[in-house]
């Protein structure tokens, strides 16, 4: 009948595609924005001027972040899969 058949269709191994970087689970851009502020101990109120990029590096993918905030400007390099910061960076603008 068709319902052993839907059945037996179901019940068989799924193959799973082999993964390509296009596949690689990544954290979104407010979730890597989120990461630099709180690590930076600031608030999306506190930031004036926000830039974000997604890049490839031989470390895999980063976004690269930079803000200002008061008297200082910062720079954030923030690990895409796993939403660990990389590199920080805060420099005093005259």
């Amino acid at each position: 009948t068709k319902a052993a058949e839907n059945t037996a269709k179901t019940d068989q191994p799924k193959v799973s595609e082999p993964k390509t970087n296009a596949a690689v689970n990544t954290i979104t851009k407010d979730e890597a924005k989120a990461a630099a502020l709180k690590h930076a101990g600031l608030k999306e109120t506190d930031v004036k001027r926000f830039q974000i990029e997604l890049d490839k590096e031989r470390k895999g993918l980063v976004y690269e972040i930079d803000f200002d905030a008061g008297k200082y400007e910062y720079e954030y390099e923030v690990n895409a899969e796993t939403g660990k910061v990389i590199k920080s960076e805060k420099e005093y603008r005259d």
